[in-house]
């Protein structure tokens, strides 16, 4: 049998509350007791409810204790510390495409001669240069690894002594 869709809003009749917030809260509980079951996972649920002193944790304060206690051993707040934000981000990614342009533009120059024996180019220069060209190299690589794998064998070409028809033993003499 289908279920009627809730109107989710705020209960005014403080009896009709008090009894919903039980029933929803009981199944709270069981749907929680299935998915350890079901799942072999642990879980916890605290539920503070309007007027109760202690709220109601499932399925011990004991065992909501541990869980919670291990769930913030592991939660590493350095890691949380190296985040960026959105703007962050991009700040530093458009630093490294602007960093990447410049060095394209040295290797470019060198290549074309503006810059013979890299004249005027200092070291931070040279190691991203140096990276750049490594990045290339093992993209290279990569394509051609990838070519060799794709490739079938094709067969030997003729010598070429047998493009002439005097010397295919085969082919009947004309006499």
């Amino acid at each position: 049998m289908a279920r009627k869709k809730v109107n989710l809003q705020w209960i005014s009749n403080d009896s009709t509350r008090r009894a919903t917030y039980k029933r929803c809260s009981e199944s709270l509980e069981k749907k929680a007791s299935e998915l350890t079951t079901l799942c072999g996972i642990k879980l916890c649920v605290v539920v503070y409810g309007q007027g109760e002193a202690q709220p109601k944790v499932w399925p011990s304060n004991e065992e909501a204790k541990d869980l919670l206690m291990k769930f913030n051993r592991r939660l590493d707040v350095s890691s949380l510390k190296k985040t960026k934000n959105q703007e962050e981000f991009l700040q530093s990614r458009s630093l490294k495409l602007h960093e990447q342009h410049e060095t394209l533009d040295l290797l470019h120059d060198s290549m074309v001669g503006g810059r013979p024996g890299f004249i005027g180019t200092d070291k931070g220069e040279l190691l991203s240069l140096k990276d750049m060209v490594d990045m290339k190299m093992r993209k290279i690589e990569a394509r051609l690894q990838q070519l060799a794998v794709g490739e079938e064998v094709l067969p030997q070409p003729l010598p070429q002594d047998s493009y002439n028809l005097g010397a295919c033993s085969r082919l009947p003499s004309a006499k």
